[in-house]
């Protein structure tokens, strides 16, 4: 009888510990992570027991070569991530990919625009917990495709990997919406700093609406596959070369969708400044249904076609029907166009 009970007791504590270290991921900052000279900051997490990478966020500079890639922010909405230790060497990988292909050259009659980003960062320490800072290897990097064919890679000059002692906590912040009159232009914006300009008056003309909705802020630690929200700027004139000039909406543009923010980055230079590529955090719609997870609602994105091309973003369906009859074209994915998804 005694023999039988020590057994059992120690199945369930082998069972205890195996699911304490399998279920017990371990979250990591980059700290002073410099590559190719663009900061790289963020966070991931890596279940060292079963190679897993269940949470990233991770933001890398502009890059330019030869062609211009505008700062990106690695989500898991917008990209994919993996863990790698082989046993016969040192090195432990983690890999974070985002690809996306978006039509808008095949609409065009060219060729479609087809992008891959991907972060390589190696360390020859175990990420275990066993040390609370870990050096990245110089063989880790930075690496771009365009249309198939590779570009030149960023190396790792400088930074490490710190173990952090909780995650990072979630954090929602408000995107409220401001209308200038004058204009007839509608801005939201989840920033402090900018809607205390607002408020203000130091940008002249801006009210509050009332209306708003909420996301997470950028740097947060939610676990749905949420994606950074990109924002452009279109100035009243923007001077192109010596003799050409164009004639813009003075507004912006927002969106979720990388596919979209790079289309507008590269196609668009010349009508929209590139303003960022995180101004918060969101989940996309079922790109084919439009329908938005539990627990979120739907954004409708309205631009004014007919006019100036400028846009509203709202979840009333309301102001989305009082729109649509004043002749603003609604943008988005499925049936009812649906560009985002709030909170609820």
């Amino acid at each position: 009888m005694t023999f039988t009970r020590l057994r059992i007791a120690l199945f369930f504590a082998t069972l205890v510990s195996s699911l304490h270290v399998a279920a017990a991921p371990r979250f990591w900052m980059l700290t002073d992570v410099q590559i190719g000279g663009v900061p790289v900051t963020g966070y991931f997490s890596y279940d060292d027991a079963t190679q897993t990478v269940s949470n990233w966020n991770v933001h890398v500079g502009d890059r330019w070569l030869g062609i211009t890639f505008p700062a990106f922010t690695f989500l898991p909405g917008n990209s994919s991530a993996s863990g790698h230790h082989d046993a016969r060497s040192p090195v432990t990988s983690i890999i974070l990919i985002s690809e996306f292909v978006t039509s808008t050259y095949a609409q065009r009659g060219r060729v479609e625009l087809d992008v891959t980003r991907t972060v390589d960062l190696f360390v020859r320490t175990p990420l275990d917990g066993s040390s609370p800072t870990v050096p990245l290897d110089l063989d880790s990097g930075l690496r771009f495709a365009v249309f198939g064919m590779g570009l030149p890679s960023a190396k790792v000059t400088s930074g490490s990997l710190k173990l952090m002692p909780v995650p990072p906590p979630v954090v929602i912040v408000q995107v409220d919406e401001f209308y200038n009159a004058a204009l007839g232009h509608y801005f939201i914006t989840a920033d402090n700093e900018e809607k205390r300009w607002f408020d203000s008056g130091v940008l002249g003309g801006w009210m509050r609406t009332g209306e708003s909705f909420k996301a997470y802020a950028k740097g947060s630690n939610p676990s749905s596959a949420v994606n950074a929200v990109c924002r452009f700027y279109s100035p009243p004139i923007r001077q192109i070369n010596d003799s050409e000039y164009y004639k813009g909406s003075n507004s912006h543009f927002l969106s979720a969708e990388a596919g979209e923010c790079m289309t507008v980055a590269e196609l668009w230079w010349f009508a929209w400044l590139w303003e960022g590529d995180n101004q918060f955090q969101i989940e996309l719609p079922d790109q084919t249904t439009g329908s938005c997870s539990p627990g979120t609602i739907p954004v409708y994105r309205l631009s004014n076609h007919a006019g100036d091309g400028s846009h509203r973003y709202t979840t009333n369906v309301a102001i989305r029907a009082q729109m649509l009859t004043a002749g603003h074209v609604a943008e988005g994915y499925g049936p009812e166009r649906v560009v985002m998804c709030a909170l609820q």
